[in-house]
């Protein structure tokens, strides 16, 4: 027979003989397959498959489910792998979708959607793709959605060939999309990017969460046009925000050296945008990818920087207070690029911060506070000495706005790492320090909240200056306040003093930790609202991650009242309870630490009924990221 000769010695003519068959009887490919699928596929036989696919035209709709997967995984080998069965499947591949026709794509694309799932196909298939958007023979937008939202999961794959085959198909995809067709496929593109991304953070790899697929030379080339016409010419204020919004994290999570061939295309029509009358939403997203870009492409954006600063300083006014916000964070971290920053501290944020609406003065003092961060140094020593006398008098005068009081705060956090000693001394003793009754309990708060960023900024200036004990003793006076904001404030300042030891004596002790110990007691005792014990528990969980053997001598006073709101409590205030059992307990390494502690510690009744075996095991398993809400 004609089929048993492809085997011969003339395989031409009865492949000829095979074509000529089908060009009468299309339907007689069914017939064929079996024989010509049976493995083990020779080059002859993969020769025929494109061949005779070629002449059946429509009728290898059908055969797409047996067709596809064998050609794929063969054609998914490396070239260099020197197997001449893959070149003929890739020529084969390149046949049949070639012949597949407009009612068939959809069955084309299942086969190669569902090929991109296996590993040992997925390359086959991203180069399916590509000849399938590559100068089409009729309408595939329907079908570039499904194709993309299976693609760019792939961004994350490791292995060089096959995730510049998925970058090339993803290309290839939005290639195929019109102009002004692009906004509609922000969602796609945004969802398949986050997917990505969730995947990628599962990992849990050192560094930067990066995609690999957007590591690539000219990574942004496919996915930015769909961005930035979403942006541009979106229709609506919702789907402009996605487009941002996707555009930021596009940013975040591609390499330093594929972005920066793209940093002015991204940012030349942000700024031209961002001017006109977008709802709040949409301004706010494009502030969020313009922080994204100052982050990791910095220096690429000198070129902007009047036009951002001026962008900036417009936002602050802006009636949103989202939009105000990440305009102050934005111009902040724009100063870092300033030539002037004298002038731009002074002049233009201090007495905006001064003169503004009370809803504005939130935005300036973010601004202010970053700028003291990334170009604090570049002060002169007159505007530093004029911003810290600015910022202790502002403080407790910002009445009951615990947003401004926060910034404000961390405004004087800031200006402590740049202020002359006795600046400082005068200004924690006349303010953060003093013992004076303060007139509310916002301005206790914003007195806890500036030892707590001072600490945080600035800990080697406080040692220098000698009032280590006063910082103690303010850590204790804020914790036993009756004011719920004042407590959490004095829970981040223990945070912060300890870990800040920790992390300077390479985990070995913290000095302060021994008088903190009973401001933690006193803030978990069952006598504390929730929002007041889990800030305690968040202090156990940062100083366990920075030292947890520096811990271990305090256990028994903690780890009882810990236990007690694990068997107690509910929701949120249980959940922070199991975390900081297992993060002090150091159950992610194992349970022997444990049972050592359960054995000559003193736990005490409750913790030594709470903490069983399978209690223990259940702990060990514990996610401990924090999503109970942050301190300082």
């Amino acid at each position: 027979s004609l089929l048993a000769g492809l085997a011969g010695p003339e395989p031409g003519q009865a492949l000829a003989g095979l074509r000529v068959i089908l060009g009468v009887r299309p339907g007689a490919l069914g017939s064929m397959l079996p024989r010509l699928l049976k493995p083990p596929l020779t080059r002859s036989d993969i020769t025929a498959l494109g061949s005779l696919s070629e002449v059946a035209g429509a009728s290898v709709h059908g055969h797409l489910s047996n067709l596809m997967p064998p050609l794929l995984e063969l054609a998914s080998s490396s070239p260099q792998a020197g197997d001449e069965r893959a070149e003929a499947a890739r020529e084969a591949i390149t046949r049949i979708v070639a012949t597949v026709t407009e009612e068939g794509a959809y069955l084309l694309v299942a086969e190669v959607v569902k090929a991109l799932e296996e590993p040992s196909r997925r390359r086959g298939a991203a180069d399916a793709i590509v000849l399938f958007c590559t100068a089409p023979k009729y309408d595939i937008q329907e079908h570039l959605t499904p194709i993309l939202t299976a693609l760019l999961p792939l961004f994350i794959e490791t292995d060089e060939e096959v995730v510049q085959a998925v970058w090339a198909a993803a290309g290839a995809a939005t290639a195929a999309v019109p102009k002004e067709l692009g906004p509609a496929f922000v969602r796609t593109v945004k969802e398949g990017i986050a997917t990505a991304v969730e995947r990628q953070r599962r990992k849990r790899l050192p560094g930067p969460l990066l995609l690999p697929g957007l590591c690539l030379p000219k990574a942004l080339a496919p996915l930015l046009p769909v961005y930035l016409q979403g942006v541009l010419q979106g229709s609506s204020a919702e789907l402009r925000e996605l487009a941002a919004e996707g555009l930021g994290e596009l940013v975040t999570a591609t390499g330093d050296a594929a972005l920066k061939p793209f940093v002015v295309q991204i940012t030349g029509p942000l700024i031209r945008i961002i001017s006109d009358r977008f709802a709040s939403g949409v301004k706010a997203a494009i502030l969020g990818t313009l922080a994204a870009l100052l982050a990791k492409a910095g220096p690429s954006l000198k070129p902007f920087l009047p036009q951002l600063q001026t962008t900036f300083l417009k936002c602050l006014a802006d009636p949103s207070r989202a939009v105000r916000r990440k305009a102050g964070e934005n111009l902040g971290q724009l100063a870092a690029l300033s030539p002037r920053v004298d002038q731009l501290a002074g002049d233009q944020l201090a007495s905006q911060l001064h003169s503004a609406e009370p809803a504005l003065k939130e935005g300036f003092a973010a601004a202010l506070r970053g700028l003291l961060a990334t170009a604090g140094a570049r002060l002169s020593p007159p505007v530093v000495a004029k911003l810290g006398a600015s910022l202790a008098t502002m403080l407790p005068n910002a009445g009951e706005d615990e947003a401004l009081i926060t910034e404000l705060a961390g405004c004087l956090g800031e200006w402590a790492v740049h202020a002359a000693a006795t600046d400082l001394a005068a200004t924690l003793q006349q303010g953060a320090l003093s013992r004076s009754p303060a007139a509310s309990p916002f301005e206790r708060q914003g007195r806890a909240l500036t030892v707590a960023f001072t600490i945080q900024c600035g800990l080697p200036r406080v040692e220098e200056l000698g009032v280590l004990p006063e910082v103690e003793a303010a850590v204790e006076r804020y914790a036993r306040d009756d004011c719920v904001p004042v407590k959490v404030a004095a829970a981040s300042a223990a945070a912060n003093l300890v870990t800040a030891q920790l992390a300077a004596g390479n985990g070995d002790g913290s000095a302060s930790l021994a008088a903190v110990v009973p401001s933690l007691v006193g803030l978990l005792g069952p006598d504390q609202p929730s929002e007041v014990q889990r800030a305690g528990m968040q202090v156990l969980r940062r100083i366990a991650a920075a030292g947890a053997p520096a811990l271990a001598p305090h256990l028994s006073d903690l780890l009882p009242l810990v236990a007690a709101c694990a068997a107690a409590g509910a929701g949120p205030t249980r959940l922070a309870a199991e975390r900081t059992l297992s993060a002090s307990l150091r159950l992610p390494d194992g349970v022997d630490f444990a049972h050592e502690w359960l054995a000559n510690g003193k736990p005490g009744a409750t913790a030594r009924g709470y903490l069983t075996e399978p209690t223990l095991r259940r702990l060990a398993r514990l996610q401990l990221e924090d999503d109970d809400g942050a301190l300082l």
